[in-house]
């Protein structure tokens, strides 16, 4: 690599993101001065709020209420023991002058049926009011909600009052009463813990929106803004790799979103001292703010390390767009995801560990929460840094091929969504693109999720035909609309017979592995949950007929997921990019729509076999025999598991050994190698027809 070209190429492109008032105003107004109005507006209001209704009056009239002039004594009295003050108002009309706005409210009185009205004594000298009090107010109207509050307060006070003259007159003791039993809580953590763990759930979310604020619009005007601009051609013929070019262009936007997450630290941290202090005048606990430090330090290391990882995936998101209005479209959803990842810090029993520090955009959060909760495990950041790094640079290389590829580098953005097109001007015969792939399996799913849940509240184990007409109708009415090739797209073309006994062989290689992999998958306990959510699911299919089982969760499970995986997809796809790609993209979808962490993995791995047949045969018929009898053998030993067990053969209590695994792994082998050598064809042949 040039370091020469790679400095110069860094140098133009952070002069032109400076150029960029968006940029500025992004990097520099939200951070110094929108955060901390946020927080110490907040926080300046919100005491506001409570001392304004603790020192508003509230007029709230007595309708032939007993004892009213107890009510008033208490007022008088023992004002410092209410919360709110409150004004007893004469009022003919209380329901007029309540919407008029004259009182806050009204108290009215309404008696038992006994005949006895008002406070009464029983033959022990016990006083109490006989029948109720209704307090009626506006619930939409603050003030009157507030006077609410205002009156049960009152109200709470002299139920307090007359029940301690009851206990007085019966001689018993309060206390030895009501309390029988005496406790005391005694919470350990100090008061920096407290504001510690209440400031680590607020600030992930915040410092995430911040560094993607100041990363997303340097990307887009390095990328999007590039093509716009009509640059990036003339950048493409300079006699530097695409490799320092990426580089130049990371680095600048890396640097940008680094110093507007500084930037971020010290403005939320001010707000943050503000706050704290500001909370604690007049109480009599006092803050080091001395003893945040490490913590704030700390998370500045973490926010420049993540900021590297959301600068490498904002520019792989952004250099498909063609625009700078497209590009913002494409960050929206980027900006829900890296939200909806902060959100962990809210879960309780989700914690920073070994597994979680994994896992992206999780591990910073948690790792920011434990922080401020003066919890220092260098190993554990020690990973979550490095975690970022890798998948930082995991990411610039996809960006790479993607600057390699000038098809993908040049597609049209969001103009490959055909829908958008009038059907008059589509071609017959074109294949859907990426846009049209990733937009068909968005609304597929969202409808499979609403109208999946509604027609099973309704339908019950019958709503799989719903489900499985999505699968199948969304994409076809969306085909006949762009007029695509349905024969060419979905490879409807009948096998050639050494093909079915490939795709046969291939899938009981498979079969037997994904047995292999679900026996320890079934022993985490993650997975066992999930397991044992799906059996439950199933348990509801297991009283039909087998038949009537076997068609709906084999059969039309065969056809229709098919046609929508293996044809629609796969085929928008294979047409797009690499084989290769294209197959691990479908495999990972199939298993992403199965909805369910055990059946990830293996679904997964039973996709990648069903899409690689299909590709390899040039025909779906071929996974979609696959399919069936996958579903079919797995249905038939769920249905008459109890007599499979009692064959002689049999031995339900035997555990695996690993002889077993040896022996099973080596015959998986041995039939994909089997299966994959049916399918091959001939080089040349290959190279033809491709």
């Amino acid at each position: 690599m040039n370091i020469s070209a790679v400095k110069a190429l860094f140098k133009k492109e952070i002069s032109d993101i400076f150029r960029d008032k968006k940029t500025l105003f992004m990097m520099i107004v939200i951070p110094l001065v929108l955060y901390p109005l946020m927080i110490v507006g907040m926080t300046l209001l919100f005491s506001t709020i409570i001392a304004n209704q603790e020192e508003t009056v509230y007029k709230v009239a007595f309708c032939d209420v007993p004892a009213r002039e107890e009510f008033q004594r208490v007022l008088d009295d023992e004002k410092d023991d209410l919360t709110y003050k409150v004004e007893i108002v004469e009022s003919k009309h209380p329901e007029k002058e309540l919407e008029e706005g004259k009182i806050h409210a009204y108290v009215k009185y309404k008696p038992a049926k006994d005949g006895k009205e008002g406070f009464v004594t029983d033959e022990k000298g016990v006083v109490y009011l006989n029948g109720q009090l209704l307090v009626t107010y506006y619930d939409a109207d603050q003030m009157s909600s507030a006077a609410r509050k205002a009156v049960e307060d009152l109200i709470n006070q002299y139920q307090d009052n007359l029940r301690k003259r009851n206990l007085e007159t019966l001689k018993l003791g309060e206390d030895a009463l009501l309390y029988p039993v005496k406790y005391k809580t005694a919470g350990i953590s100090s008061v920096e813990e407290n504001i510690g763990s209440s400031l680590g759930q607020m600030i992930p979310m915040m410092i995430i929106i911040s560094i993607m604020l100041g990363a997303i619009y340097p990307a887009i005007d390095v990328t999007a803004g590039e093509k716009e601009r009509g640059t990036l051609e003339t950048l493409l013929t300079l006699p530097v790799s695409n490799f320092e070019m990426i580089t130049s262009k990371f680095l600048a936007v890396s640097v940008i979103a680094c110093v507007s997450a500084l930037l971020n630290m010290i403005s939320m941290s001010g707000a943050c001292i503000f706050m704290v202090t500001t909370l604690a005048e007049g109480e009599s606990f006092h803050v080091d703010v001395a003893s945040f430090l490490p913590a704030a330090l700390l998370t500045v290391v973490v926010m420049l390390a993540f900021a590297l990882f959301v600068t490498a995936v904002c520019l792989c998101v952004c250099v498909f767009a063609k625009s700078f209005k497209e590009a913002n479209n494409y960050s929206t959803p980027i900006m829900l995801v890296f939200m909806f990842g902060s959100f962990v810090t809210m879960v309780p029993k989700i914690e920073l560990d070994a597994k979680t520090a994994l896992i992206p955009i999780v591990n910073v959060s948690l790792l920011i929460k434990k922080l401020f909760s003066f919890k220092y495990d260098y190993t554990l950041i020690a990973i979550v840094l490095l975690m970022n790094i890798i998948y930082a640079l995991l990411t610039v290389m996809i960006l790479g091929r993607i600057y390699n590829s000038e098809s993908v580098l040049f597609s049209e953005g969001l103009g490959s969504v055909k829908l958008i097109r009038p059907r008059s001007s589509m071609k017959k015969g074109q294949f859907p693109g990426i846009g049209d792939a990733v937009f068909m399996s968005c609304i597929s799913l969202l409808l499979m999720l609403y109208l999946g849940m509604a027609a099973s509240a309704k339908m019950g184990i019958w709503s799989v035909f719903v489900t499985q007409g999505i699968l199948l109708f969304v994409p076809l009415l969306y085909g006949w609309y762009i007029k695509t090739d349905f024969r060419a797209l979905y490879q409807l073309w009948i096998p050639k017979g050494k093909h079915v006994l490939g795709c046969f062989a291939l899938w009981i290689g498979t079969f037997i592995g994904i047995m292999m992999l679900s026996y320890p998958l079934s022993q985490m306990r993650t997975m066992k949950e999930s397991a044992q959510a799906v059996e439950e699911v199933f348990a509801a299919y297991m009283d039909q007929p087998f038949w009537v089982i076997l068609l709906m969760l084999a059969l039309m499970p065969a056809i229709v997921e098919e046609c929508f995986f293996r044809g629609f997809l796969f085929g928008t796809l294979r047409n797009r990019l690499r084989p290769v790609v294209a197959i691990l993209i479908a495999s990972a979808v199939f298993g992403i729509y199965h909805m369910s962490l055990i059946k990830f993995f293996t679904t997964s791995l039973l996709g990648l076999a069903f899409v690689y047949a299909a590709y390899r045969s040039k025909s779906i018929f071929c996974s979609m025999l696959m399919h069936f009898c996958n579903n079919g053998i797995s249905l038939f030993v769920s249905k008459y598991a109890d007599k499979i067990e009692k064959l002689p053969f049999i031995d339900a209590t035997a555990k695996a050994t690993w002889i077993d695994f040896v022996v099973f792994g080596l015959a998986a082998v041995c039939f994909i190698a089997l299966g994959v050598w049916l399918l091959r064809e001939k080089r040349d042949k290959m190279v033809e027809e491709s």
